[in-house]
């Protein structure tokens, strides 16, 4: 005997599909972002950018699902604004099923949190570029 497929279960499915897929493009935009702050940064200091990345991600995933998941879905609501259930994320204990790991995998990618990426960790990029400009003979040229 197979099970009737409803209309309902082909929606949830696309849903979480559909889900998945745009936290997999954003997880990915962060491997951009990643690269284009390792390009306005020297050569040396290009692993040091990949791990504060990487650090990022990592840090900010389980600070979310400790105290961002129990903000977002707690069952406790004060005033419709944010809600408290204990640490974590309540339901996904319970195991009420798929679409809330999917939301929470989709909630915890990071969006971009820091603003232009122009300033090394040894000091600023314009004054590497100033510096190594006044030492050419042409720089006395008006």
């Amino acid at each position: 005997m197979t099970p009737e497929i409803t209309t309902t279960a082909v929606q949830t499915n696309l849903n979480v599909v559909w889900t998945l897929i745009a936290a997999i493009l954003v997880f990915m935009m962060q491997a951009g972002f990643a690269l284009v702050e390792t390009g306005f940064t020297r050569a040396k200091n290009a692993a040091n950018i990949m791990m504060k990345n990487l650090m990022d991600f990592a840090a900010g995933s389980l600070a979310f699902y400790v105290l961002g998941a129990a903000l977002m879905f707690g069952a406790t609501k004060a005033a419709g604004w944010f809600g408290w259930g204990g640490l974590g994320m309540p339901s996904l204990a319970t195991g009420e099923g798929v679409w809330d790991w999917t939301f929470l995998f989709f909630q915890t990618m990071p969006r971009r949190r820091r603003s232009s990426p122009a300033r090394s960790r040894s000091g600023s990029s314009s004054r590497a570029i100033s510096s190594t400009r006044s030492s050419s003979p042409r720089s006395s040229i008006p």
